[in-house]
């Protein structure tokens, strides 16, 4: 993929559009909210909760124990 040509201050899937930020994912628009600061704050609670649990990290203290 290339980088963005507009709207790089954005996150990955996220997209400003029709006044409102929305984080697209599997062709599914999901609307974070109207201003900027919500949409950031929606955004990492999103991120935050598929990432939990998961990575190198957890793995490693898996074999190690």
């Amino acid at each position: 993929m290339r980088p963005r040509k507009t709207d790089r201050h954005l996150p990955a899937k996220v997209y400003q559009k029709h006044g409102a930020f929305y984080y697209a994912h599997q062709n599914k628009w999901e609307r974070l909210g109207g201003t900027l600061e919500e949409a950031l704050a929606a955004y990492a609670k999103k991120v935050q909760a598929t990432s939990t649990g998961a990575g190198m990290p957890t793995l490693i203290d898996q074999v190690l124990a």
